[in-house]
């Protein structure tokens, strides 16, 4: 493996698995530390997908800028100080916490987002000449791996914080693990080969992205699919803390095992996809999601095993074939020399997509949370709109084995 794709691989292993170790019941146990209500504690949940909006300023500011590299580096090292920051602030009065933590939260998604595009668009460039076939499921298979293990161990900090009454030594120690980890990533990032300034593109490219024929249907599948995702992964990471008030022992157990399944899946769905098509593979994956959010409506306090561990699993499945099979489409339908403003349009699309369906989420649990009515009816929807995805792809006329073939 030549050196850039290997630093690539080496900072996505570090920075973003650290930023996914901070998302979802991580987040959650944060917030409720601070006694947030479960609805807002939801939205901040959710902003690892409604921030994605933001992507298109990234963009933006990328391909105009005469310092690309500069503009890249910047925004990257700026989510990786913010992100523990919001963490550290379990060391600040409560009132003060309460605050900040939100705020240094939601400045590190953004920071993330604007820097997406364009370090996909850095990797996709820099990789095309001399990509293996299976990089980006071996990148996936890598990033769960090391996932799995660190979300373990802080999911054991958090458990053990829960039961002997020491949440916040738990959650400092989860800040010092953060800190260290996207330091380390700094290492690679800086030794990577500086991205060329690409000329300069019309903003109107990212409508002309929406009008492209052959990009728009896998636009409107991960429309689909993100607010889906919204009534389902997102809001289950908060019905766990929030309402099934699991011990993150059990949540870092089953967590595990399904970031080793997901990583184990993941060479797996490649090779499906080469006796099937990246087609197939999605469709069966967003029924499986479709599978997870139907076993979530009968779980409740008193019925969470074996029903919880076959949800996690099948949702396990279901993103180690998507997280690299929807990429694979968005690849095959965007002209490489417009690659950074597609995903910028993606994002804002997907990043729209998802504000709309956590808002909408949010709104359901206050509501149903009034009315007496169980929180788990809410999965129904997320179950619905699964089988709406998988539709949505089948209608998909360019797959990536036309892109490749070419």
């Amino acid at each position: 493996m030549k050196r850039n794709a290997k630093n690539f691989l080496l900072d996505n292993m570090l920075a973003n698995s650290t930023y996914w170790v901070g998302a979802g019941c991580v987040a959650a146990a944060l917030m409720n530390y601070f006694s947030l209500p479960a609805a807002l504690v939801n939205v901040i949940v959710g902003l690892t997908s409604t921030s994605t909006i933001f992507q298109v300023a990234g963009a933006n500011w990328y391909a105009h800028s005469k310092n690309p590299h500069r503009v890249v580096v910047s925004l990257s090292v700026g989510w990786r100080i913010l992100l523990p920051l919001a963490f550290f602030t379990v060391l600040l009065p409560v009132g003060a916490g309460a605050a900040l933590a939100p705020m240094l939260y939601l400045c590190a998604q953004i920071l993330f987002q604007l820097s997406s595009p364009a370090q996909t668009q850095w990797m996709v460039s820099k990789l095309k000449a001399d990509l293996s076939r299976d990089y980006y499921s071996l990148r996936e298979a890598v990033f769960m791996f090391v996932l799995s293990l660190s979300g373990g161990a802080v999911n054991l900090l958090l458990n053990r914080g829960q039961q002997t009454d020491g949440m916040r030594f738990a959650l400092l120690c989860s800040a010092g693990y953060m800190a260290v980890f996207l330091l380390a990533s700094l290492v690679p990032l800086f030794r990577l080969d500086p991205p060329e300034r690409t000329p300069r593109r019309e903003r109107r490219m990212a409508l002309s992205a929406v009008r492209d024929k052959n990009f728009r249907p896998i636009l409107l599948t991960g429309i689909i699919w993100t607010f889906a995702g919204m009534f389902n992964g997102s809001f289950s990471a908060t019905y766990q803390v929030s309402v099934l008030h699991m011990s993150f022992g059990t949540i870092m157990i089953w967590t595990l095992v399904s970031n080793l399944l997901r990583a184990a899946a993941t060479m797996w769905m490649a090779k499906l996809a080469d006796r099937f098509c990246w087609k197939q593979v999605c469709m069966a994956c967003m029924g499986c999601m479709t599978a997870s959010g139907v076993l979530w409506m009968f779980i409740d306090a008193d019925s969470v095993y074996p029903l919880y561990p076959v949800a996690c699993a099948l949702s396990a499945v279901c993103y180690a074939g998507l997280s690299v099979g929807l990429f694979r489409f968005q690849l095959a339908g965007m002209p490489q020399q417009s690659q950074e403003m597609y995903f910028s349009a993606n994002a804002v699309c997907t990043g729209v997509a998802a504000c709309t369906g956590s808002l909408l989420c949010s709104g359901l649990i206050a509501a149903f949370t009034a009315a007496g009515i169980p929180l788990n009816r809410i999965f129904l929807a997320g179950a619905v709109l699964g089988l709406v995805s998988a539709e949505s792809i089948r209608r998909v006329k360019r797959q990536p084995e036309d892109a490749a073939a070419e």
